[in-house]
């Protein structure tokens, strides 16, 4: 799923919509964990974007994927940023690794705060890589 947004230095551009059981992954942030971690997902949006350059792109889709480690704090990948694209701004991110059983995000924080709240999600491996596919196939 994509969503398309406005950004400043960018016209409107489309990135990736990340969706958990059926809604979109800061929807199930409010559900699960309440209002307070809201606020570090919007106005965030996913760094898989035509708004962010091709190499950070590159670089989620391969930690997305445990191709490639994160070197944020926890090793943690990025599922929403702030528009300019540093991790430092704020944004939501998870500990991706892969499993016997699949994928699982885990861990959830982002550089200087934990979110103990959220619990970790599994996702089948076939359907996962299936969607990242996909996905990488609009940007």
């Amino acid at each position: 799923m994509t969503t398309t947004v406005t950004l400043d230095g960018c016209s409107e551009v489309e990135t990736l919509e990340f969706v958990v059981d059926q809604q979109r992954l800061v929807d199930w942030v409010k559900w699960t964990a309440g209002e307070e971690f809201l606020g570090y997902c919007q106005g965030r949006v996913s760094p898989i974007g035509r708004c962010f350059p091709s190499k950070i792109v590159r670089r989620t889709y391969r930690q997305l994927l445990a191709e490639e480690r994160s070197d944020l704090p926890e090793q943690r990948v990025p599922l929403y940023l702030c528009p300019c694209g540093d991790p430092c701004c704020g944004g939501l991110m998870a500990q991706v690794l892969r499993t016997e059983r699949g994928f699982e995000w885990s861990n959830w924080g982002c550089m200087d705060t934990d979110f103990p709240g959220l619990p970790t999600l599994f996702f089948d491996a076939e359907q996962y890589k299936t969607a990242l596919v996909v996905a990488r196939g609009f940007f």
